[in-house]
């Protein structure tokens, strides 16, 4: 899982996304917004949703291969607000509440996204995160972009190695494709967690609906036993019902079946040992 030296140039950009704002019509002048550029090395797309220029605005960033990245220019804008200031017996809008227009500016944006798409990212304790950032300019410089491989870099380790300790102590069900596409972007495939983790399905929790793993016997969000659930309710559970439930019933009866034959057998060579 070594890693070469960063392979990402500047100019390797696959996707320069700049969505021109539209300002308001000012009367008798002319405004050109500030704006910041954000800049992703991160293999996954990214998206998110604001309350901008009167409407649902969305912000993106597309999945980036390894050995490029991808641009994402955000400006100054406006949103609706309550108008606190208006005067008695004002009328309401259709909405049944009057409103007004609030600046929001390119800095705070950009620092929101960054917070959202990177600094909640687990890991964050320990400094690793996404390769996301602000860049000085409208380009990358090569400093930047090797700053921000040598990050995702940490945080994919990082990544691993709880997909590592979690396959060891037996969590299974916590290793996600999270992990997997990490160790890909890594350059390895390498672990028994990346290969059988594929063959993992889901089922939903018949007591609290949450999604775990089909093989489970007790839910990880509700700690509700699910051999418990079926037999307060008198269900036989078969295979199509709960697999998990099925197998570990299935292989209790045959370990119950395997023990009595063994003290079957070992009473009868006690008998067969005592004297006549």
């Amino acid at each position: 899982m070594e890693q070469t030296a960063p392979t990402i140039q500047v100019g390797d950009c696959i996707s320069d996304v700049e969505t021109v704002f539209a300002p308001q019509q000012f009367s008798g002048r002319q405004y050109t917004p500030n704006y910041r550029t954000l800049c992703s090395i991160f293999p996954e797309a990214l998206e998110h949703l604001m309350l901008h220029a009167g409407g649902r605005k969305k912000y993106a960033l597309p999945a980036v291969p390894k050995g490029k990245y991808a641009l994402l220019r955000v400006y100054d804008t406006w949103t609706l607000v309550r108008d606190l200031s208006r005067s008695a017996g004002a009328e309401d809008d259709a909405d049944g509440d009057a409103k007004q227009q609030a600046p929001v500016y390119c800095q705070g944006i950009a620092d929101d996204l960054i917070r959202i798409w990177a600094g909640d990212a687990p890991g964050n304790a320990s400094g690793a995160k996404p390769g996301i950032t602000v860049i000085g300019g409208d380009q990358p410089s090569q400093l930047e972009l090797d700053s921000l491989y040598a990050i995702q870099t940490t945080y994919f380790r990082w990544l691993v190695m709880k997909a590592d300790e979690n396959w060891i102590i037996g969590k299974r069900e916590l290793i996600t494709e999270d992990h997997r596409r990490a160790l890909r972007w890594l350059g390895s495939e390498d672990r028994d967690w990346y290969k059988k983790i594929q063959a993992v399905l889901l089922k939903r929790c018949p007591s609290c609906a949450e999604e775990i793993n089909q093989l489970a016997t007790v839910c990880r969000f509700c700690q509700g036993s699910l051999i418990k659930f079926y037999r307060d309710l008198g269900i036989e559970v078969t295979e199509d019902i709960d697999p998990g439930v099925f197998l570990f019933q299935k292989t209790l009866k045959e370990r119950t079946v395997i023990n009595n034959e063994k003290i079957r057998a070992e009473k009868a060579a006690a008998q067969s040992a005592q004297p006549k």
